[in-house]
Order: C-alpha cells, then sequence, then structure tokens
C-alpha cells in the first residue's frame, strides 16, 4: 500500500518540529534540583519556625505550580531590545503564606531556567511608607560565591543565600520585611533546597530557625 505523499510530508514537519522543540527546550536537569526547593511541594503542608523564647511563626505551602513556557525572540527584540534564539524553558512558581498575618500574607518564589543556569526570584513581604517591595534575584551557579552556611541543631546547610533588609525605625520611612504582624526581621536565611530556614530580628535580639 502507498503512502499519499501529503501525509509523509506532515509526517516529516512533524518529527522535525519536535526534534526542534526538544533541542531548544531548556529543561530542569536533575543536577538543578539541588536548588529548586521540593519542600514545598505538599500544597498546606505547615513548617514551624521558633525562637530560643518558644515564640512560634507559621509558613504554609500554598501552590507549586511548574510550566512550559515560550520565549519569543521577536517579541522581546520590540519590547526588550533583547535578541537570541527563541526557545521553550521550565519555569516554576512556587507560593508560600505567612500565617501570622490576619489576612494571611503570600510570598512568591519564581525560578525559571536559561541555556546553561537558574535564575531566582522571591519577594518577600514588606512595610514601610517609602518601601515598594522587596525583590531579591539571583543566578546559580553564576552567585555561587554569595551563599553561605547556617546550623540549625545538628543539621548544616550549605545552600544560603542571606537577605538583609533595613530594621523598622519609629518614623515608619525604612524599607523592612515583615514575616508575621508583630515580627519585622532585618535578616532572612533562604536555602535553595529547604526554602526558608530562618530570620532574625537583630532589634529585639530575636532569631526564628526551621523545627523540622
Amino acid at each position: 500500500m502507498r503512502t499519499p505523499l501529503y501525509t509523509l510530508v506532515l509526517f516529516l514537519l512533524f518529527y522535525a518540529c519536535g526534534k526542534e522543540d526538544e533541542e531548544n527546550y531548556h529543561k530542569f536537569t536533575q543536577d538543578d534540583y539541588a536548588y529548586i526547593p521540593t519542600v514545598y511541594k505538599e500544597e498546606g503542608k505547615v513548617r514551624n519556625y521558633i525562637n530560643q523564647h518558644n515564640d512560634t511563626i507559621k509558613i504554609r505551602s500554598g501552590s507549586y505550580r511548574l510550566e512550559k513556557k515560550f520565549y519569543n525572540a521577536l517579541a522581546n527584540i520590540w519590547t526588550h531590545g533583547n535578541s537570541g534564539p527563541s526557545h521553550y524553558y521550565d519555569y516554576l512558581e512556587v507560593k508560600i503564606g505567612f500565617t501570622d498575618f490576619k489576612p494571611t500574607r503570600y510570598m512568591s518564589i519564581v525560578i525559571f531556567k536559561n541555556q546553561s543556569s537558574l535564575t531566582f526570584q522571591n519577594n518577600i513581604p514588606g512595610g514601610g511608607k517609602l518601601c515598594w517591595g522587596s525583590i531579591n534575584q539571583w543566578a546559580m551557579p553564576e552567585d555561587k560565591q554569595y551563599l553561605t552556611e547556617l546550623s540549625i541543631n545538628t543539621t548544616t546547610y550549605k545552600d544560603v543565600m542571606a537577605f538583609a533588609s533595613e530594621p523598622k525605625n519609629q518614623d515608619d520611612k525604612g524599607c523592612y520585611y515583615l514575616i508575621a504582624d508583630t515580627v519585622t526581621p532585618d535578616k532572612v536565611y533562604y536555602s535553595l533546597k529547604y526554602g526558608i530556614i530562618g530570620f532574625d530580628d537583630t532589634k529585639n535580639n530575636l532569631s526564628y530557625r526551621l523545627k523540622e
């Protein structure tokens, strides 16, 4: 039985497009997952952070959404002046909730794949009359030199980004972090693999750490 010519052409086009899609798809690899906080996958799970006075702050896992997105090089030339080939890439958005606010405040963690690295963004809730929000952005492996270690009980986290803000002042004109209605830390410790593992309110000499 002879295969019609148009069927053969369609098959070849489908095969070629599929192959090109895979070649131009920046996908998370197994090595990348060393930098991705999969601990937030379980929606609704609550993690406790306890200070030296046994006061507890709770953070709840929200949504965990992985998407395959498309970077359109032509569109970005006109909007951002960017060049480079069009491609698909993995894009992960994680949301966690700070439940000690009424109502709950949320923080998003965004991770997306470039050709040879990962780009990260997070937005820790903030306050202050002159503060428009606090967005942290970094890349791996380019920014490995900024990683530090933090030990909590018997566990040492070696992949920690320490984000510092201004402390809250009397006239409320700074730009400070907010973790709860009553807690305004000036430092947040974020493990690439395990997410937020602690925060400090140095003005009031308080240190909150994750209790697993």
